[in-house]
């Protein structure tokens, strides 16, 4: 079974969520080679990728390197997911009744191109608050997530987005393996989807093993009739040998009557 929609965005939103995390800290100091100004002897603080993350957690603490990770978190998942639902409609909208399979490039491209294009334009906001997060090195020092409380509030959103999903049990089955194995250490039994997804896979076997009968029984109706029309056809040729033979020999009988009949007259 093919994935849905919802279950694309939800899986491109999880990847590019711990892609961000994992690479804030480039980020960062991308932002700061960007943003900085020279100094008052005319050199510039960072000066590159490592030399500048190296800088930034020696000034300002490791947990610097992580400054605006709540906006962009929120930016890069939010802007994945809405890519990936928003290019299925844009494409059938240009492709028209055009089948999927002969849908021509460029309307492809299009499609990734406005779904991408709209999805950064409703996002863009939290970039520019990540962007004044990163850049802020004044007094006080900001930190990654700021404090417990929005830590915790954080998982609390997570959690209660995970359990809202109309995703055919997808909501809490992540719930419970993101959270259960952390509180309570031996595992969890298997959810209900499971049994679901099992009695979906038993329907799906019984169904191509039907389709496989099916398609062995029209095999044979299929060589029967072959067989039949070849014997057809050998009857008929056999039919066709016998009439031109009688036919041949009829013309010899009239010919031997007529030279008999001429040497009577002579």
């Amino acid at each position: 079974m093919a994935p849905s929609t919802l279950d694309r965005g939800l899986a491109a939103a999880i990847g590019a969520g711990i892609a961000e995390a994992v690479t804030l800290p480039i980020d960062i100091a991308k932002v700061r080679l960007q943003m900085q100004v020279p100094l008052k002897d005319g050199t510039m603080l960072y000066r590159g990728m490592f030399q500048g993350i190296y800088q930034v957690q020696k000034s300002e603490g490791p947990r610097a390197l992580w400054k605006g990770i709540m906006p962009a978190l929120m930016r890069q998942c939010s802007y994945t997911a809405m890519s990936f639902v928003l290019y299925t409609p844009i494409r059938d909208g240009l492709a028209g009744d055009t089948p999927h399979a002969e849908i021509p490039f460029y309307k492809r491209v299009l499609s990734g191109g406005l779904a991408g294009g709209l999805s950064i334009v409703m996002m863009n906001p939290t970039d520019v608050i990540k962007t004044q997060m990163q850049t802020a090195t004044g007094t006080p020092k900001m930190g990654a997530i700021g404090s417990t409380c929005e830590l915790l509030l954080l998982l609390l959103l997570l959690w209660l987005a995970l359990l809202l999903l109309p995703a055919a049990g997808l909501g809490p089955a992540a719930a419970t393996a993101t959270f259960v194995p952390a509180t309570s250490g031996p595992a969890a039994p298997a959810p209900p989807a499971a049994a679901a997804n099992a009695g979906d896979a038993a329907a799906a076997a019984a169904a191509a093993a039907a389709a496989a009968a099916a398609a062995a029984a029209a095999d044979r109706a299929g060589a029967q009739h072959l067989e039949e029309c070849w014997h057809q056809g050998v009857l008929a040729r056999r039919g066709a040998e016998r009439g031109a033979l009688l036919h041949r020999q009829r013309l010899r009988d009239r010919y031997i009557l007529h030279k008999e009949s001429l040497l009577l007259i002579l």
